[in-house]
């Protein structure tokens, strides 16, 4: 199957449904593929695979993008958002809310994976998850947003000035 083969119309439909916010299929796989007029009876394994395959992955961060542009929203600006919540919640120490808010910031920075144990009979290996093309390519954009970010230095508190010298330290 080539890459740049177009989506079918279904196809189409199921990305464009999967995308759609505040509808009942937003990242919903099955009611997606149930609106696409995939068979009810196998609509949960057909958007398993579905959301398996590059192209509509690809169309999905298409249709994602498209989105937040038109609404403004970068990935500079959540991670700056998570940053700003998290310095108002320690500057009133609000130590559960600022814990809940690095979180957020390593899962948007793709910084966490699911680890499975490995049991190979001669010995136990951890090895991580393997990680989609759209996972990594987010990753790394979080991560280029997130430096872009703390270079400017804009920040007035304590705690991002350490994380700004920090990582000019390690440049």
């Amino acid at each position: 199957m080539a890459k740049d083969k177009p989506l079918t119309p279904r196809e189409e439909v199921f990305c464009q449904c999967y995308c759609n916010l505040g509808s009942p299929e937003f990242s919903n796989g099955t009611k997606s593929a149930i609106r696409a007029e995939y068979k009810k009876p196998s609509a949960h394994n057909r958007a398993s695979q579905l959301l398996k395959t590059v192209r509509i992955q690809n169309r999905i961060q298409e249709i994602y993008k498209q989105l937040l542009g038109e609404i403004g929203l970068t990935e500079e600006k959540v991670i700056a958002g998570i940053l700003h919540d998290q310095e108002m919640a320690r500057a009133v120490g609000d130590w559960k809310a600022s814990n809940a808010c690095s979180k957020q910031l390593g899962e948007t920075l793709a910084l966490f994976k699911q680890r499975q144990i490995v049991d190979s009979g001669k010995g136990t290996q951890q090895t991580a998850a393997d990680q989609t093309p759209l996972e990594r390519e987010a990753g790394r954009a979080a991560a280029e947003a997130f430096k872009r970010i703390m270079a400017r230095g804009d920040s007035k508190t304590h705690e991002s000035n350490a994380a700004i010298k920090l990582m000019r330290a390690g440049d």
